[in-house]
């Protein structure tokens, strides 16, 4: 029982006495009210800032990433709220300010926003909408203000800026604008509204960062006024892009409250902090180039910000690209929704480890407190991100039988933001299966009928999967008790 539990049942005691207390004591409930939540209380929708790299780098890339964010936007629903940043183009009208500018400020996900961002998405055009420089670190520095409602650096001189009076037929018809009109530098309209609200950048890059010396001495003055002390390096490797300040940006909106550094808006309760995910398409892993080096630093911008590393490709129309992104919504969502604990908290105290395997008990009250609660045992890895130095429990990236011996390394299984597996992450022993089918669809997760991936569902996968299959016939066989 809970402290506050065992208070609450003391005080009835005394006020009511301890016949009335007993007859509405349910010792159920007070076994299982620490892992069930409300169902009456709505999660508040996630803010998702989509950062892209429109510079020249992505020339491969172009038409399979458009279509994929094209094709993911317009399968989200109301539950999101949605924007996009990109690189400054120069010239035209545009001043020569390096970071990034607001082209769809961050709204839900309705019907019509949702065609809007899918209509300004698919009409980007390879050379009219090219970026000049790759400065990711001013980027997110950029984010930053914009997510802290402070005044703009590179939006403000942009002329496809979201805002006020735009003329963009994409954008004027919608209400609610990143910027109000004009020339002069106006304060971002945050898209945080509410305390318990969270907000996540999703980085997409096409290749190496550009930033100068002076850019990146820039973004370091930047990052001391705001922690008040010179920054720290963090080390990478290989080291080619450590002294890009990304992944120290990153590291800052995920661990501070953004809205309280804020100057012109006043402190909302709870803390507002911004956690960065990374895809890196078509990552290059030609040592006499830079590529290993931008991966490097992409995985370490991912690591700080508290999000996780996707390297995939641009072919095959984007296949990848689209499911790195839903993988990702899918992570978002979660966090920001409230749900019954259906494993246990990825953390020393709860692992029983051989050598790299890490054996996770898992279990779920039932809803309707039923002494009966759902179990399992599965297994993950401890593996090694090469960059950063960092040990991680990894998931299983594809471990069809005959299973293999060791495992093969897979992604971060843990959402850092929750503590808790991800949704999308498949554990060792997890194969494809049509099992739930027997189901309502708003049970099973992103796996649908299947066992892979089981993320978070205690009873998919794992070692009751592999005992399923097993014993197929011996339930049928058990005589009833």
């Amino acid at each position: 029982m809970k402290i506050i539990d065992l208070v609450k049942f003391v005080f009835a005691v005394l006020l009511m006495g301890a016949s009335i207390a007993l007859a509405v004591f349910d010792p159920v409930n007070d076994d299982t009210d620490i892992f069930l939540a409300s169902p009456t209380n709505p999660a508040e929708r996630p803010n998702v800032l989509f950062v892209l790299d429109n510079t020249a780098n992505w020339n491969n890339a172009f038409t399979n990433e458009r279509a994929a964010l094209a094709q993911v936007v317009n399968g989200l629903t109301g539950q999101f709220n949605l924007g996009l940043m990109l690189f400054p183009e120069t010239g035209g009208g545009n001043d020569n300010v390096d970071g990034g500018f607001v082209r769809f400020h961050v709204r839900q996900m309705d019907q019509t926003n949702r065609t809007a961002l899918s209509t300004l998405i698919s009409n980007l055009d390879i050379n009219t909408d090219k970026g000049n420089n790759a400065t990711i670190g001013l980027a997110l520095y950029e984010a930053y203000l914009y997510f802290a409602g402070k005044t703009s650096i590179a939006s403000h001189g942009k002329v496809k800026t979201d805002k006020d009076a735009t003329t963009d037929p994409v954008l004027s018809p919608l209400t609610g604008h990143a910027l109000p009109a004009g020339t002069s530098p106006g304060l971002y309209r945050t898209p945080l509204a509410d305390g318990c609200q969270r907000s996540f950048i999703i980085y997409i890059s096409n290749g190496p960062a550009n930033e100068n010396a002076d850019a990146r001495a820039d973004l370091e003055a930047k990052l001391g006024v705001l922690t008040g002390a010179a920054p720290s390096v963090i080390g990478i490797s290989p080291s080619g892009f450590q002294a890009n300040w990304a992944d120290e940006m990153a590291k800052f909106m995920a661990n501070a409250d953004v809205l309280a550094t804020s100057g012109s808006l006043p402190n909302s309760d709870g803390v507002q902090n911004v956690y960065t995910y990374v895809i890196e398409v078509d990552p290059s892993t030609d040592s006499s180039g830079p590529g290993p080096g931008m991966t490097a630093l992409m995985k370490s911008v991912a690591v700080n910000g508290k999000g996780q590393y996707y390297g995939v490709s641009s072919g095959a129309l984007g296949t990848s690209i689209v499911e790195a992104l839903n993988s990702i919504l899918i992570d978002v969502q979660a966090v920001n929704s409230v749900f019954a604990s259906t494993t246990l908290p990825v953390s020393v105290n709860v692992r029983g480890t051989n050598l790299n395997q890490v054996y996770i008990g898992v279990f779920r009250p039932d809803q309707n407190k039923s002494p009966r609660w759902l179990g399992n045992l599965k297994m993950y890895n401890l593996a090694l991100n090469s960059a950063t130095g960092a040990v991680y429990l990894a998931d299983a990236v594809n471990d069809p039988p005959p299973h293999a011996s060791p495992p093969p390394t897979g992604n971060p299984a843990e959402n850092t933001s929750t503590g808790f597996v991800s949704q999308s992450s498949p554990s060792f022993w997890t194969e494809t299966s049509s099992y739930w089918g027997f189901r309502d669809a708003s049970q099973n997760g992103p796996g649908g009928p299947s066992d892979l991936p089981d993320g978070d569902l205690v009873e998919k996968g794992g070692a009751a999967q592999q005992l399923r299959i097993a014993f197929a016939g011996a339930e049928a066989a058990t005589p009833a008790r």
